[in-house]
């Protein structure tokens, strides 16, 4: 286990939890249109529920959903949360609204202390945000990782991509499943003493 782990979290900490978005081209329908329209990248896009483990290594990867969808929702649809077991440790984003989720399944949830409706953080908040985020950064660069690894990513995902046959799942799902297997085969992010 990687010493920052070790240090912040002890050795519990099982997934550090994220959202991969990726780009898509506009839909012709409105429906779908209206499914993958992010107001803050002011673009259409889709995202992927992503997990690592301390070692940095993708533990899972959910399908595609629409960028409208919740990181609840997505977490629990994807089939997430029948991993969990007894006693693991999740670390998430503040918008990942899942601890009761989370609770059910004997597991703990650590998000970062949101700091609306008051002045100021106080020092415990700081120092665990911080902790939160010397953790959470390797995703970050695992994210990054995925993004620069594949030029697929990079640009506008065709709508083509987005649609799957009854019996088979969708393009954007089989790449996405491709481009965090190959991850795996790189060397690691996180630097493991």
């Amino acid at each position: 286990m990687p010493t920052v782990f070790r240090e912040n979290f002890g050795t519990e900490v099982t997934v550090i939890l994220n959202c991969l978005e990726v780009f898509t081209d506009r839909p012709s329908s409105f429906i779908t249109r209206a499914a993958t329209w992010s107001q803050y990248k002011n673009h259409n896009t889709v995202k992927f529920l992503i997990g690592i483990c301390p070692q940095g290594s993708v533990t899972s990867l959910s399908k595609a959903y629409g960028e409208r969808a919740s990181e609840k929702t997505i977490t629990e649809d994807c089939g997430f949360l029948v991993l969990l077991e007894y006693g693991d440790v999740v670390l998430a984003d503040r918008g990942f609204l899942i601890a009761e989720s989370v609770g059910m399944c004997c597991a703990t949830l650590h998000v970062q202390s949101s700091g609306r409706g008051k002045c100021q953080l106080g020092l415990s908040d700081v120092v665990y945000a911080r902790k939160l985020a010397n953790v959470r950064i390797h995703l970050e660069r695992v994210i990054g990782l995925v993004w620069n690894k594949f030029s697929i990513l990079k640009g506008l995902l065709p709508v083509k991509f987005l649609k799957s046959s009854e019996s088979d799942l969708a393009p954007v799902d089989k790449i996405g499943a491709v481009c965090s297997a190959l991850v795996k085969l790189c060397n690691s992010v996180v630097l493991i003493n």
